[in-house]
């Protein structure tokens, strides 16, 4: 017989909440309620004397590296050549990039200025074949369209 655990049918949904502390949490040493002893040595009248703590090694074996200093370039008078050079080339982009804005807007209000022209010729047109009309006294409601 079949436990109700082992059921297929069943599954088990882990709970998703989120994690409350980093997940590779470290914990850090303890601390020592009270300082460690101090190295006291007692003398044989019971006066207490400090005894020095010894001082780090010397490593002999760790080779001495000398401080770097470093050689004055030789390209510096190049590399400012190239950042003066790169300076006007920006100044320039920015100068084409203005002048590029300006043709673009003057070309548009061109183009704007012809539609609106060939649009009054249009009107004119009309208008004159209107008043043509209007001197012969054919121009109203019954006028037969203009060829």
């Amino acid at each position: 017989m079949r436990s109700r655990s082992a059921s297929p049918h069943r599954q088990v949904v882990p709970h998703r909440s989120p994690p409350r502390q980093p997940r590779n949490y470290i914990k850090s040493p303890p601390v020592p309620s009270s300082p460690a002893q101090s190295h006291l040595s007692q003398g044989q009248s019971g006066q207490t004397i400090d005894s020095k703590e010894p001082e780090a090694p010397q490593v002999p074996y760790l080779p001495v590296i000398p401080k770097y200093d470093p050689t004055p370039s030789y390209t510096a008078s190049y590399e400012a050549e190239i950042a003066r050079i790169e300076a006007h080339r920006a100044h320039l982009v920015a100068d084409y990039a203005q002048v590029a804005k300006m043709t673009k807007r003057a070309l548009h209000e061109l183009e704007l200025a012809s539609i609106e022209l060939r649009a009054a010729q249009g009107r004119r047109e009309i208008a004159e074949a209107h008043r043509k009309k209007a001197n012969l006294g054919v121009l109203g409601i019954d006028a037969e369209p203009i060829p």
